[in-house]
C-alpha cells in the first residue's frame, strides 16, 4: 500500500496499539503531521491527550530567540470568524488553571496587572 496512514486499521494501529505520535507515523509514511491528522479525524480515530508529560514539548526551554521569533510572528496577526470558532472548538472543554490564565493575559497586554471582575470599579 503506498498510502498507509489513508487505511482505517492500520492508522489505528500505529496510534492506539503501537503507540506512535501523529508525527512519528507521519514521518514513516513521508508526510505531514497535518495529513495524519485530518485521516485521523475523518476516520473518527480519537487522539491522545496533549498535556503534562506527554505533550511533546513537556519540560523543555525554548530559546529566547525561539520565544522572540514566535512572538514577533503572531504581533498583529488577526483570525477570520471561522478560524476563531475552529479554534474555540478545538479548545471546548479545556480548563486553564486561573493563574495560567492570568498570566496570559498579562503578556497579551503588555505586562499591565490583570483584575478580576470582582476588583473593578464600580
Amino acid at each position: 500500500m503506498s498510502k498507509p496512514y489513508r487505511d482505517e486499521e492500520w492508522l489505528r494501529e500505529q496510534y492506539w496499539e503501537n503507540g506512535l505520535t501523529q508525527r512519528e507515523i507521519a514521518k514513516k509514511c513521508g508526510v505531514s503531521a497535518r495529513a495524519t491528522r485530518n485521516w485521523m479525524k475523518k476516520f473518527g480515530i480519537e487522539r491522545r491527550e496533549m498535556a503534562g508529560e506527554t505533550h511533546p514539548l513537556y519540560d523543555e526551554e525554548r530559546e529566547p530567540s525561539v520565544r522572540e521569533a514566535i512572538s514577533d510572528a503572531l504581533t498583529g496577526r488577526e483570525f477570520d470568524e471561522a478560524v476563531r470558532e475552529r479554534m474555540s472548538d478545538a479548545h471546548s472543554g479545556s480548563e486553564l488553571p486561573t493563574e495560567t490564565r492570568e498570566k496570559n493575559i498579562r503578556v497579551l497586554v503588555g505586562g499591565f496587572e490583570v483584575r478580576r471582575d470582582s476588583e473593578t470599579d464600580e
